[in-house]
């Protein structure tokens, strides 16, 4: 039997926890066995995943542990999406890196998220989320805050 995954690329912004919630709600319905947060350190560091904290992570166990925390209150109330998950971390050029592990993997969706924060950016879909979208080997999903609708 094939297990039928995602792969959630993160980045730091404020976005990450509502994309986690939806990729855990998307699983549940579209009965997806495994999801696979995936995030691309590259040369700028990270940023904190708690939208409440401005704090610069500076290290991968901070960050695994903030991300812990992100899942955590993103399962909060839920109780039904006990989907398993892993977080995969690894550094280079996100685009490139996104891209990489879905060829490697055996996906059935990339679920990345994409914001627009000016007039001219709603034009387009973001940098990162559209070379994913060109080049990507499986459905790519995108997500935009208050745009979801799982049924």
């Amino acid at each position: 039997m094939d297990i039928r995954k995602a792969l959630v690329p993160l980045d730091s912004s404020r976005m990450a926890f509502e994309l986690v919630r939806f990729a855990f709600q998307y699983a549940l319905n579209d009965r997806l066995d495994w999801i696979d947060f995936f995030h691309v350190w590259d040369k700028k560091g990270l940023g904190c995943l708690d939208p409440a904290n401005e704090k610069t992570v500076v290290n991968e166990e901070t960050f695994r542990r903030d991300f812990a925390c992100l899942v955590e209150k993103a399962l909060q109330g839920s109780g039904h999406l006990d989907i398993p998950h892993d977080l995969i971390i690894t550094y280079g050029i996100p685009c490139e890196e996104i891209i990489n592990r879905a060829e490697k993997e055996d996906y059935q969706v990339i679920i990345i998220g994409s914001q627009g924060a000016s007039n001219i950016e709603k034009f387009f879909i973001g940098h990162v989320t559209a070379k994913v979208v060109r080049h990507a080997p499986c459905t790519v999903l995108i997500f935009r805050p208050g745009k979801e609708k799982v049924s």
